[in-house]
C-alpha cells in the first residue's frame, strides 16, 4: 500500500498530465499486483472532488463491485 501511495503523490506533482486517468491507471495495476480486493481513492482540492476511482468489490463473497457511487 505504501508504494500505491507514493505514487499518486507523484503522480499529483505532474504537470500537463490527466489527472484522474493517470489515478485511475495507477490503482488499477497495484490493485492487481498486490492483490487488494477493493480500493477506493478520492481526490479533493478546494472542497471539489476532482477524481474519484473504486476497483475491486464492495461484496467480495457476493461479487458486488466496488463503485464511486456509494
Amino acid at each position: 500500500m505504501r508504494l500505491l501511495l507514493s505514487t499518486l503523490v507523484f503522480v499529483g506533482q505532474l504537470a500537463g498530465v490527466d489527472f484522474c486517468d493517470s489515478i485511475r491507471s495507477i490503482v488499477s495495476s497495484e490493485s492487481k499486483k498486490q492483490d487488494i480486493p477493493s480500493i477506493s481513492v478520492t481526490i479533493v482540492k478546494n472542497n471539489k472532488i476532482v477524481c474519484s476511482v473504486a476497483e475491486g468489490w464492495a461484496d467480495l463473497e457476493q461479487k458486488v463491485p466496488n463503485t464511486t457511487n456509494r
